[in-house]
Order: C-alpha cells, then sequence, then structure tokens
C-alpha cells in the first residue's frame, strides 16, 4: 500500500480485509471514495440494483405517458370548449336578427350549453369557464322567454337560465372586481328582474336597482365604454317601465331622459361602434317621459326624430327582424302621441290611426315570418289592442274588428 497510515497492521486485519474483498464489499487497505463504494454496492446487489433500474426507467415511461395523455386530455378539452363558444356566439348571433330563425337560436344555444355544462364538471373553479358558462345562461334564458327579444315564450325556463346565471355572477364578483365580471353580474340582475315582472311577481324593481348600483359603478369607471353604457341604458329604461307602472311617473321620467342622455354621448363618442345603445329605444322612452310632462311638441319632434332613424337602419337591412321591431315601436310610439287613451295626446285620431296601420303592417309581417317566436306574435295582439282602443270612437266598426282580432291572438300568444 502507497499508503503508510492505511497498512495492515496486523495479520487478522489483512484476513478481514481478504474476506471483505471477496464478498464484494469496500476493502480498507482502499480510501473510502463515494465512486469505489457504489460500485461495490452495485457488484454485491447486482439483481436488485437491475430491477430497480428497470422500475425507474418504467416509472419514467409511465410518467411520460399520464403527462402525454393529460395533454391530449386538455387539448381536446379546450376544442370542444372552443367549439360550444362558436356555437353560442358565432352561429347564435347570426341568427339572431333572421326572422323566423327562433328555434333555430334556441337549437344553438341549448347544444352550446350542454357542451359548456359537461366540460364544467372538469373545470372546478376556473373563473374563465364560469364566465363563460353564466354567458351561456343569460343567452339561453333570452332565447326561452326574454320579452324583448325573440323568444319561445317559456317563461319560467327563463327564469331559471337567468338564476343559474346570476348564482355564478355573484360568486365570481365575491372575490373578483374585474369589469367583464360585474357586467356580468349587472346583467344577470337585469334579465331576472324582467322576469320577475314578467311573470306578475314582487322584487322586480328591488332587482333592478341591484343591476343599477353595478352599471352606475361601471359606467362612472369607464363612461366611454360602449359595453356599460349599453347596460346602463338598458337597465335605466326598464327600472322606469317598472316605476310607470306602479304610477311612479315622475321617478320614470328622471330614468329616461338620464337613458337619453348617456345614450347621446354614447353615440358622440362610438359613432362607429356597432356595441353602442340603439337611439330607437331611449327616443321612445324619452317620448313617454316628455307626454307625461305634458310637452306634446317636443314629444312629437323626438318621435319623427325616431321614425327617421329607424326608417333609415330598417331600409339598409331589410332582412334585420330586430330593426323592423324597433320601426314599429317607433310608429306605434307616434302614434300615441296623436291619440291615446292612456296618456295626455293631441286628440288627432285619424293621425293615430295612419301610424297604427303601419305599426300592425310590420307586426303582421314579423309574427307570420316566424310562429314559434312568442314576443313577435305578444307585438301583433299588442298592436292590434291599440289599434282597436284608437278607433272605438272614430271608426266603431275597424275597432270592434281589431278588438276581436286581438282577442283572438292574444289566446294564440298566451299573452
Amino acid at each position: 500500500c502507497k499508503e503508510p497510515e492505511r497498512r495492515y497492521g496486523t495479520a487478522v486485519a489483512l484476513s478481514e480485509d481478504l474476506s471483505r474483498y471477496l464478498k464484494g464489499m469496500p476493502v480498507e487497505a482502499r480510501r473510502g471514495t463515494l465512486a469505489y463504494r457504489a460500485r461495490k454496492l452495485v457488484r454485491r446487489h447486482r439483481v436488485a440494483m437491475t430491477a430497480g433500474v428497470l422500475m425507474a426507467a418504467s416509472i419514467t415511461g409511465g410518467v411520460a405517458a399520464t403527462v402525454h395523455q393529460a395533454r391530449r386530455a386538455e387539448h381536446r378539452f379546450q376544442q370542444v370548449r372552443k367549439l360550444a363558444n362558436s356555437v353560442l356566439f358565432d352561429v347564435q348571433d347570426r341568427l339572431q336578427n333572421l326572422a323566423g330563425a327562433t328555434e333555430a337560436r334556441e337549437w344553438a344555444v341549448r347544444t352550446a350549453l350542454e357542451y359548456l355544462d359537461d366540460l364544467a364538471k372538469d373545470a372546478g373553479q376556473d373563473k374563465s369557464m364560469g364566465l363563460e358558462l353564466a354567458a351561456a345562461y343569460l343567452k339561453i334564458g333570452d332565447v326561452q322567454g326574454y320579452p324583448v327579444l325573440p323568444n319561445l315564450g317559456h317563461r319560467e325556463a327563463a327564469m331559471e337560465s337567468y338564476r343559474k346565471a346570476l348564482s355564478i355572477a355573484e360568486r365570481l364578483a365575491a372575490g373578483d372586481n374585474e369589469p367583464k365580471v360585474r357586467r356580468l353580474l349587472g346583467r344577470s340582475h337585469q334579465r331576472v328582474a324582467a322576469m320577475l315582472r314578467g311573470l306578475g311577481r314582487a322584487g322586480a324593481i328591488e332587482e333592478y336597482r341591484r343591476g343599477l348600483a353595478v352599471a352606475d359603478s361601471l359606467y362612472a369607471a369607464q363612461p366611454g365604454n360602449p359595453e356599460d353604457s349599453e347596460l346602463l341604458v338598458a337597465i335605466l329604461i326598464s327600472l322606469g317601465q317598472a316605476e310607470a307602472s306602479t304610477g311612479n311617473v315622475a321617478e320614470a321620467s328622471s330614468l329616461w331622459l338620464r337613458s337619453r342622455e348617456v345614450t347621446a354621448r354614447s353615440a358622440a363618442e362610438n359613432h362607429a361602434d356597432p356595441a353602442q345603445p340603439d337611439p330607437g329605444q331611449s327616443h321612445q322612452v324619452v317620448i313617454r317621459a316628455l307626454m307625461y310632462a305634458g310637452d306634446l311638441e317636443a314629444a312629437e319632434q323626438t318621435a319623427r326624430e325616431g321614425i327617421r332613424v329607424r326608417e333609415a337602419l330598417a331600409a339598409a337591412q331589410p332582412t334585420n327582424a330586430n330593426l323592423r321591431r324597433s320601426l314599429m315601436n317607433a310608429y306605434l310610439e307616434m302614434a300615441y302621441v296623436f291619440f291615446h287613451p292612456a296618456f295626455l295626446s293631441l286628440g288627432d285620431r285619424q293621425t293615430a290611426a295612419v301610424f297604427h296601420q303601419e305599426a300592425l303592417a310590420i307586426a303582421h309581417e314579423l309574427a307570420a315570418s316566424d310562429p314559434s317566436n312568442a314576443m313577435a306574435q305578444t307585438d301583433l295582439a299588442l298592436a292590434e289592442a291599440d289599434a282597436c282602443a284608437a278607433l272605438n270612437e272614430s271608426d266603431p266598426a275597424r275597432g270592434i274588428e281589431y278588438c276581436r282580432d286581438a282577442l283572438a291572438q292574444i289566446g294564440r300568444a298566451h299573452v
């Protein structure tokens, strides 16, 4: 041995080292380096070590296979998610303004919702999935029974869908103040309120107020954002209608006039943005506010401007059913300005009858083009009832005819 301190002191020590060598164990005469001891360990336990290496390789291969499968599953998850959103937003939105497409819209939204419901089972508390699910419930609720959009008249089903959306939105908003979460919350409150009012149940005004608080905060933070403007205008108009139905016309007028201000500001700042609020809708409620205030000259001017805007838009997009309906409502508002038994008016029954005829023509057209659309059937019944009320003195025979038509249509539409 080259190192004197590691030489054998006795024959017994030499004998023990020889025994260790034969057993494959480290000998005392060699420096105890890690590599040397490891080689000896491997030689002593060759079979076990070989098995261990194979097991390690197997585990590594299994982990790699599992990771590969997980990646494939995630890829499939995202593909199905993309498909669901394509059906929900792209397909459904293309059908929304097409007359006669109500049943197709329901199929599109329900199919997308089935996909998302399945995906949600594996999504856990994923925020983006929650947003998509809530948006899906709002979409299908609109098709099922939202009164101011083409719908199938399934009001209870719509209420259930809206409540699901609201539940998800409230959960998300509890820990997240992001604008898109808040918009979802405000819209969910507004939809639930609309159905409470449509079903004749208590709590609609309170629910609208909750939505208004959310919309106000969003608008205050970003006054020029068209989505926030649209949400605020929709809630102001709907809440005003609910207040007016309780006899609180002063509050209703205040809300409606404010909706006009928001609309005007949005139109000025986002004149090329398709998301800006529909000026026709705000025109209509402002006309009503002016009638309540007794300013019939301003009401007539506003009504004429509303007709001018709606006629131009409807002429540019003749197959757009929503623009046709908006024009119908503009004619009705003008008719109310000239004569309506429930409002202060100009008292001109003949001119009112002319505008009722214009509105009725569109109502018949939309109802015939989409028999499954409960909103279109209800619009026709109400238009006939309005014509009946307007003509019951100046032309009783025609008035009675419209009254009978309205009763028959009410029965068909289940108004």
